[in-house]
């Protein structure tokens, strides 16, 4: 699948963000390089991902709260 590689190395990265609480750009900068063979347009689509999960952090945070608020039994 295209860009597989490039979700799983943004979503390393921004767990390790959030875990160590180490700058996202050092974290970045880590992960891309340890996933050999990313192209360049594939490492701006993991900066991409980090950064505007990073931006509606709040936003999932809420929708994820409510959703197990109101339990398993909601869903479709």
């Amino acid at each position: 699948m295209p860009g597989l590689v490039a979700r799983h190395t943004a979503s390393v990265a921004f767990e390790r963000t959030l875990s160590a609480r180490q700058q996202l750009d050092d974290v970045l900068d880590q992960e891309i390089a340890a996933a050999r063979g990313l192209e360049g347009r594939d490492a701006g689509l993991v900066r991409a991902i980090a950064v505007t999960s990073f931006r509606h952090l709040g936003t999932i945070t809420r929708a994820v709260d409510a959703r197990v608020e109101r339990g398993a039994s909601s869903l479709p």
